[in-house]
C-alpha cells in the first residue's frame, strides 16, 4: 500500500494490521472492513467512476508518504524515539 500511495495511486485497503497507519480513510485512500468483498467492489466502482476523487486521493496519498516516510522524516522519528528512551524529552 505504501508503494502505491507513494506512486500517487488511489488505494483501497482493509483496515487491518498497519494499513490504517498508512492510509487515512477518505483523506489518502479508502479503508474497509477485512473480508468485505461487497464493500471492496463498491469502492472500486466508485473510484473507477470518479476520476477527480481518484486523483485527489492519489495526490494526497503521495504527499502524505513523502512527508511521513521520507528518509529525513524517519530519521527525526527515530531520533525522537531514542531521546524519549534516554529520558531527554
Amino acid at each position: 500500500a505504501i508503494e502505491a500511495a507513494a506512486a500517487g495511486c488511489a488505494v483501497i485497503a482493509s483496515a487491518l494490521g498497519g494499513l490504517p497507519e498508512i492510509i487515512h480513510d477518505r483523506r489518502t485512500g479508502r479503508l474497509l472492513a477485512p473480508g468485505d468483498a461487497g464493500a471492496l467492489a463498491e469502492l472500486a466502482a466508485e473510484l473507477l467512476d470518479d476520476p477527480a476523487e481518484r486523483d485527489r486521493l492519489g495526490a494526497a496519498a503521495a504527499r502524505d508518504v513523502r512527508e511521513r516516510f521520507a528518509p529525513a522524516a524517519l530519521l527525526r522519528s527515530i531520533e525522537g524515539l531514542y531521546a524519549r528512551i534516554r529520558g531527554e524529552t
